[in-house]
């Protein structure tokens, strides 16, 4: 009895899960056009019972994106995470004007005092606070990739926690068309109990006691 006790209490103590939000189509994403994708972190820890230091990495994944064409090496995918003070509250992707002059690099690699979306709304206070990397299609139509960039860790900590909002953002600009099925964002948590857990290893420890008053 002692040794199952002991094995509920250890097989039960803790908890694994990732968050994993997700966004967009960077399908609808063509050349003349950029992506923020704005994101509520804060609610999505609250919901998870976590806080920012349970947070032990942070991928940016894209499943199945190609080059609409042949390989050309102009055609450049730049991703990073932007410095926003968003206007709305939800967990949103997008679709930026950009213009033409931006073509063949970063959108978002300078400041920007204002964005305008596809509906002519404007937006202010955007510009790259760090660059998460960039691809090419080096197999153009031909075949599909899935990718995944590891966000430095120290470094989303640091630009989370100057988001006082618990809102963060990410920039995505395809200096093309690339079909893909999606893009998520993928937070890695260390273990945590949950209720449920703490509850029966509470039961485990009065049921370690009662055997010990028997003895």
């Amino acid at each position: 009895m002692y040794k199952l006790l002991v094995g509920v209490m250890v097989f039960t103590a803790v908890s694994f899960g990732d968050i994993i939000v997700t966004g967009g189509d960077l399908g609808d994403l063509p050349h003349e056009t950029a992506a923020m994708w704005r994101i509520n972190l804060q609610d999505d820890f609250e919901a998870a019972g976590i806080t920012l230091d349970d947070v032990t990495s942070v991928t940016l994944e894209i499943d199945d994106i190609t080059n609409w064409t042949n390989y050309d090496p102009t055609n450049v995918l730049y991703l990073s995470l932007l410095d926003i003070k968003p206007t709305s509250t939800a967990t949103d992707f997008q679709i930026l004007l950009k213009d033409d002059v931006w073509y063949n690099q970063d959108y978002f690699g300078i400041t920007r005092q204002y964005v305008t979306d596809l509906n002519g709304t404007i937006y202010q206070g955007y510009q790259n606070r760090s660059t998460i990397g960039q691809w090419t299609d080096t197999n153009g139509a031909n075949q599909t990739d899935d990718l995944s960039f590891n966000i430095d860790l120290q470094t989303f900590k640091n630009y989370y926690s100057t988001e006082t909002t618990g809102r963060i953002g990410i920039g995505l600009d395809g200096d093309c068309h690339f079909f893909n099925n999606g893009v998520r964002l993928v937070i890695a948590t260390k273990s945590v109990p949950e209720p449920t857990t703490l509850s029966l290893l509470g039961v485990g420890l009065l049921g370690l006691a009662f055997i010990r008053r028997k003895k």
